[in-house]
């Protein structure tokens, strides 16, 4: 069966990350990337947390966890230390500099959800939810 179901997330992607992108270059916040947004977006909510329990709310490797931890870090916006505890483990948290910038961070999701979501009802939003999960779970397994 011919579909077109991979080409198309494939350009909501990239027309969201350029979005992002537009959307943080225009807030002033050069350097900062779309994968960046999923490691502040946590530290948002919890405030700190270990690179291991990054890495797993991202997504991602340790490895790429840790290049993306390095360059928020050069950019002041977040700070890494061995914790007191478990010299193993090592925490994370926001600066002031990044908790100043939490509410650009949340418009700019809100513009990117309003536009995504644009003309769609809830019954809409509910389906596509549920395809995307079907979606998710074949590639999964």
């Amino acid at each position: 069966m011919e579909t077109k179901v991979v080409f198309l997330a494939s350009k909501v992607r990239k027309l969201a990350n350029n979005l992002i992108e537009d959307e943080l270059k225009k807030a002033g916040l050069e350097g900062v990337v779309p994968s960046h947004g999923d490691i502040l977006h946590v530290l948002f909510k919890h405030d700190i947390c270990t690179m291991q329990d990054l890495a797993k709310a991202i997504d991602r490797t340790k490895a790429t966890t840790s290049v993306l931890v390095d360059k928020l870090e050069k950019q002041g916006l977040v700070v890494r230390e061995k914790s007191a505890s478990d010299s193993r483990v090592t925490l994370v948290y926001l600066t002031d500099k990044a908790k100043d910038l939490e509410k650009k961070f949340f418009a700019i999701s809100d513009k990117l959800n309003d536009k995504v979501t644009k003309g769609m009802t809830r019954a809409d939003l509910d389906a596509l939810e549920i395809l995307l999960q079907k979606v998710l779970n074949n590639l999964e397994s």
